[in-house]
């Protein structure tokens, strides 16, 4: 099970505009205790130049549906990097050229 030691600056920016406040560790902690992991961290390497390959780290997902949230983990090193909230997706989604 992920356990949080610490915010980054970005995660604790992203809680005070999305929830309102400053996060507390046992506060994020019992939200990742009670929540679903959608996606484990991953290391995986990408192409970035003429078949130059770089290590890409993709992050673990935690949905918790009660606190209305996924949050983004690295835990390897323990530390929640951000957040994501419903309304968000109006803001960085189009709509769909089928629908009127």
């Amino acid at each position: 099970m992920a356990k949080v030691r610490r915010f980054s600056k970005h995660f604790v920016h992203r809680w005070a505009e999305r929830k309102g406040g400053l996060p507390s560790i046992e506060e994020v902690n019992d939200i990742l205790r009670n929540s679903l992991c959608i996606m484990k961290q991953e290391l995986l390497w990408r192409q970035v130049d003429k078949g130059v390959m770089v290590r890409h780290q993709e992050l673990s997902h935690y949905w918790s549906h009660r606190a209305g949230v996924i949050l983004l983990v690295d835990d390897y090193q323990g530390i929640a990097v951000t957040l994501i909230t419903p309304d968000m997706t109006s803001k960085y989604s189009s709509p769909r050229e089928d629908e009127d």
